[in-house]
């Protein structure tokens, strides 16, 4: 129960990253208002941008799908995140973008 529980756990915030509730609302007439307007995000000189794809320093390569509490009201108690998912078997994974450029490197 509780895999089948993270399964939709993860689907849902795959689908929230990907801008696919507008696909739920026409389907299944669903009344969800998302709005997505957070498409890259600075770190000093860096920007890390959604759809990019970066490559971990172990080889493993990850696509941005998008960053979480961006419009926090308390920094250090949310901070702001990438969600990230890798490339070859689709799982999900976030960590703090103060953190990304630390073991991430942009794939050119």
């Amino acid at each position: 129960m509780i895999g089948i529980r993270i399964a939709v756990i993860s689907l849902y915030t795959f689908l929230f990253c990907m801008g696919a509730f507008a696909i739920l609302n026409e389907v299944f007439n669903m009344n969800i208002d998302v709005k997505i307007d957070v498409d890259q995000f600075h770190i000093g000189d860096e920007i890390i941008k959604v759809g990019e794809v970066y490559v971990h320093s172990n080889g493993t390569m990850y696509k941005v799908l998008c960053f979480t509490n961006v419009n926090t009201m308390d920094p250090k108690k949310y901070p702001e995140t990438v969600v990230y998912q890798n490339v070859i078997n689709y799982r999900i994974y976030s960590r703090p973008t103060s953190d990304w450029f630390r073991s991430m490197e942009k794939v050119e």
